[in-house]
């Protein structure tokens, strides 16, 4: 979404926190598409993900009262899908988790290999956002002693990882939109 789609978005968002209803329309066919698209790329079940961001609409129209105005109104739309992607996963897996207690057949082959493809896409895509690092942010982030936590490091290199993590934070949000 450019910068100019972006603020028209966000001015109609106004609009309707501010009840003037006649906004619904456009926010609605400015967003949904969006929201789908953004789910859909998390979750690779197409009816989830219309689900996720069915939700998300919903729950940015009726909190839509709560939305602070002078905050991006696109990006907190999509944190509400995040956080609605996020949901879905955590139900799915208690679900995942429950069968399994009284499973008696072998365990679906296919959502082992969707998830490695997962791990797999999600490797390739911090291995493509550690690649606009620059070589002092990596080595940072990669120091001995850094996945031990922030105890075993000296303190010019905590502060050196703290710094690479937001730079790496950064990149991976313009490339791949929010969390």
């Amino acid at each position: 979404m450019d910068e100019a789609a972006r603020a028209q978005v966000h001015a109609q968002m106004v609009r309707f926190a501010q009840g003037h209803r006649d906004a619904f329309e456009e926010v609605y066919v400015a967003l949904w598409p969006r929201l789908l698209a953004f789910t859909s790329g998390l979750l690779q079940n197409p009816s989830e993900a219309e689900d996720a961001a069915q939700t998300a609409l919903l729950k940015v129209f009726s909190r839509i009262t709560d939305f602070n105005t002078r905050r991006d109104g696109v990006a907190w739309a999509f944190g509400i899908a995040a956080y609605e992607v996020r949901s879905l996963r955590r139900q799915r897996n208690r679900r995942r988790e429950a069968s399994l207690g009284t499973a008696t057949s072998t365990p679906d082959s296919s959502s082992d290999a969707q998830e490695a493809l997962i791990a797999q896409q999600l490797r390739q895509a911090l291995a493509q956002t550690l690649s606009y690092l620059s070589e002092m942010d990596r080595e940072a982030l990669l120091a001995p002693g850094a996945d031990q936590g922030s105890e075993a490091l000296p303190p010019h290199m905590r502060k050196r990882r703290q710094r690479a993590m937001e730079r790496l934070r950064s990149f991976w949000r313009k490339l791949y939109g929010p969390p």
